[in-house]
């Protein structure tokens, strides 16, 4: 069975080609295909309705701040083997920065390259309701040409 998953990569990832690559060899070396991307400049309006769900939390608008402020890279994550839900979420690693240092969390991406729990990097949907949600805000999704995507990340 195929299972998929949304992704997004954040703009202070974005901004470093090197980053960007990185996070790109882990979903390929973690067992999950790419099935399109695309790179875009999020609204306060789309960035809203990704992190609608945590509308009353006290760091919400500095999240729709902070990836709003640059491009980021959306995509659909596919997984023929495992549950790409729970694969993109292990690659990932926990969102709290200090968590993800924890010895068994630091091969995650947040423990490599996060910067705080707002900057940490990469976003990913938590259920199967929510992935389906997700993809459909940034439909339709263009087969991933990494030359394309990442040419324009250098400032």
């Amino acid at each position: 069975m195929v299972s998929m998953t949304f992704a997004m990569i954040k703009p202070e990832a974005v901004a470093f080609p090197h980053v960007a690559m990185a996070i790109f060899r882990q979903i390929f070396s973690g067992g999950l295909e790419v099935v399109g991307a695309k790179r875009i400049q999020l609204s306060a309006n789309d960035a809203k309705q990704l992190y609608g769900i945590h509308r009353d939390k006290f760091f919400y608008e500095r999240l729709i701040r902070h990836v709003t402020s640059g491009p980021v890279i959306v995509m659909q994550l596919r997984s023929k083997n495992d549950d790409a839900i729970e694969c993109w979420r292990r690659l990932m690693g926990p969102s709290k920065l200090l968590k993800s240092l924890k010895e068994s969390e630091r091969t995650s991406l947040r423990a490599q390259f996060a910067i705080s729990d707002t900057r940490n990097l990469v976003h990913g949907a938590d259920s199967t309701q929510r992935a389906v949600v997700e993809m459909r805000l940034f439909a339709p999704y263009p087969p991933l040409h990494l030359n394309n995507i990442l040419a324009h990340s250098v400032q």
